[in-house]
C-alpha cells in the first residue's frame, strides 16, 4: 500500500466512522454500540475557523476544560506496517498534517516513551511510532496548546472527539481536566486555609498530603504524589498568565485541575462519556469540608463555597482551551476579523494606518514584545544558515 493509498483509506475510516471499524474488526475485537448522531468528528483538513470564541478563556466561569490528552492506538491493526500507516493517516485526518521531526543534522527524532520516529501535529502536539517495533502502537500527545489549536480550527465537540478515540480502541494514557472560576466561589486564601488545616478529603495517593510550591505567578498547591496516577493542582491562573504574558486584564481566575494516567484516565473519560456531571466527577477526586463537625473528616458536610462551586460546575459543558496567542493564531484572527477593515482604511486613509502602526507598537504587551523578538531571532538564524 502506498502512502497515498494509506491516507485515502484513513480518510475513509474517519468519514465512514465507527461502523467501518466494526466491520473490519480493526483496533478492537468488539466495539461499543454507536448511538445515532454520534459520528466521529469530521475531517478538519482545510478548515481554519479563527473566531475568538474558539476554546474557553476567562469569560465564563465555572468552566470545565480538557487541558491535556494522550492516547495510544494499539491492537491488531497497528501490528503491521500497513496498519501503522493507517493509524497515522487517521490521526492526520483528525488533526491535520503531521510534520516529521528531525534534528539539525536531518536525523529523525524520536518521542518520549521510546518511540524512534515522531511528528508534530497541531501547535506542539507530538505523534510517536516505531516502524521496527509495531507492538508499541502509535502514540499521540496533545498538550493544552495543541488542543487550543484544534479548537481554533473550528472543532468544539470535545466529547465527540473522546468518543471517537475511545471507539478506535485507543488506550488513553493521560487526561487532564480543569475547573476554572472567576473568583465568584473560589479564593486562594480560603483554599490555602482549608488545605493547611486538613479540611479536605481526596482519592489521591498520599490522599491527605498537600504541598505548596512557589512558582512564577505565585504558587501551586499539589494534592497527592507526583509519582502516582492521580494528582491535583490548584493555582491562580490569572497570576500565571500575568507572569507569562504581562498586562493580563481578564480578572480573577482560579483553576482546580487534576491529572490522571493509565487506567484512571480511561475510567475518567468513560465517566464523562456516560454524562456524569463534572461537579460530581471533581467531588470524587477532592472534597473540601466544613471547618467544624464530625471528627471523621469524610463524614463532614462539604464547605459551602465548594458545594456551590461544584453545583454550578455541574451545569457547564466540557470545552477545549483557548488557543495560544502566537504569531500563527494572531495572523489567523487578523485575516478573519480585521483584514476587511484594514482594506477599507488602506483605500481611504493611509495616513491613519501609518500612525496606528507607530502608536500600536508603543502599546505592545510583554507577550507581543517577546513574539517580535523571537521572530527577529528566528530570521537571523535562518539568514546565518542560508
Amino acid at each position: 500500500m502506498t502512502s497515498g493509498e494509506s491516507r485515502s483509506v484513513a480518510c475513509a475510516v474517519s468519514l465512514a466512522g465507527i461502523e467501518y471499524l466494526r466491520r473490519k474488526g480493526q483496533f478492537l475485537l468488539t466495539l461499543p454500540e454507536v448511538e445515532p448522531g454520534s459520528n466521529p468528528p469530521a475531517s478538519n483538513r482545510g478548515v481554519e475557523n479563527t473566531q475568538s470564541g474558539a476554546g474557553v478563556d476567562i469569560q465564563e466561569k465555572p468552566a470545565a476544560v480538557v487541558d491535556w490528552l494522550e492516547f495510544t492506538l494499539l491492537g491488531a491493526a497497528t501490528k503491521s506496517p500497513e496498519g501503522q500507516r493507517l493509524a497515522l493517516g487517521v490521526l492526520e485526518d483528525l488533526f491535520g498534517q503531521l510534520g516529521i521531526r528531525c534534528n539539525k543534522d536531518g536525523v529523525l527524532r524520536g518521542a518520549r516513551g521510546g518511540y524512534t520516529q515522531s511528528a508534530e501535529v497541531l501547535a506542539n502536539g507530538v505523534v510517536g511510532w516505531s516502524p521496527h517495533d509495531l507492538a508499541r502502537g502509535v502514540h499521540c500527545q496533545l498538550s493544552s496548546s495543541a488542543l487550543g489549536e484544534y479548537a481554533r480550527r473550528g472543532n468544539h465537540d470535545v466529547l465527540g472527539l473522546l468518543a471517537y478515540i475511545e471507539a478506535l480502541g485507543a488506550s488513553i494514557t493521560r487526561f487532564d481536566l480543569a475547573l476554572d472560576d472567576d473568583g465568584t466561589y473560589l479564593s486562594m486564601s480560603v483554599i490555602t486555609e482549608a488545605l493547611e488545616s486538613g479540611c479536605f478529603v481526596s482519592r489521591c495517593h498520599r490522599k491527605n498530603v498537600a504541598s505548596f510550591k512557589t512558582l512564577a505567578g505565585g504558587g501551586t498547591w499539589y494534592i497527592g504524589s507526583f509519582k502516582s496516577d492521580k494528582l491535583i493542582r490548584i493555582y491562580d491562573k490569572a497570576a500565571e498568565r500575568e507572569a507569562k504574558e504581562g498586562n493580563y486584564d481578564g480578572g480573577p481566575w482560579i483553576r482546580v485541575e487534576f491529572q490522571v494516567r493509565r487506567r484512571h484516565a480511561h475510567e475518567l473519560v468513560r465517566m464523562l462519556l456516560g454524562q456524569q456531571p463534572v461537579g460530581d466527577v471533581f467531588r470524587g477526586f477532592i472534597d473540601f469540608k466544613a471547618d467544624q463537625g464530625d471528627t471523621n473528616m469524610a463524614r463532614r458536610e462539604p464547605a459551602p463555597w465548594w458545594f456551590e462551586f461544584l453545583r454550578e460546575a455541574g451545569k457547564t459543558s466540557i470545552r477545549l482551551p483557548a488557543p495560544d496567542r502566537n504569531l500563527e493564531t494572531i495572523r489567523g484572527w487578523f485575516d478573519e476579523q480585521v483584514s476587511p477593515t484594514l482594506a477599507l482604511l488602506y483605500e481611504t486613509d493611509k495616513t491613519f494606518l501609518s500612525e496606528a502602526v507607530v502608536t500600536g507598537k508603543e502599546r505592545w504587551s510583554s507577550l507581543y514584545q517577546q513574539l517580535a523578538q523571537d521572530h527577529k531571532d528566528s530570521m537571523e538564524v535562518q539568514s546565518e544558515t542560508s
